[in-house]
């Protein structure tokens, strides 16, 4: 919600002229939040977070996002695999808390994406 009255702001500021533009892109992560929800790989609070990133980026950057979402998120994806493969070289209870993710099949995305959004933006 801090998000998207932080969108109004700017959307107040620019004129309103960037309503569409953050209207399509928050709306196209929106769809692809609810479709990874959907298959159980997200959690319902990553794909609103994803409409609300879509809403501050506008379709300008949303491309440079999903290139950096899709390289971390296979990133993380090698990472977990690797401290799997691995379990010496973490803390038990990481591993335990990475265990518990590869069950679920749920990898937490809210950092991750905040920061790409970040870097996109840069």
């Amino acid at each position: 919600l801090v998000l998207i009255g932080l969108w109004v702001v700017l959307a107040a500021i620019e004129g309103f002229g960037i309503v569409g533009s953050a209207l399509a892109a928050g709306g196209l992560l929106l769809m692809l939040g609810v479709g990874a929800w959907v298959l159980k790989l997200m959690g319902a609070g990553d794909a609103k977070l994803l409409f609300a990133s879509g809403l501050l980026l506008g379709v300008p950057y949303l491309l440079p996002f999903s290139i950096y979402l899709m390289l971390g998120t296979i990133v993380s994806v090698i990472g977990f695999a690797g401290a799997r493969m691995a379990p010496f070289m973490v803390p038990p209870t990481m591993a335990a808390r990475i265990d518990g993710i590869v069950a679920t099949r749920r990898i937490p995305a809210a950092v991750p994406i905040c920061l790409i959004w970040l870097i996109a933006l840069a």
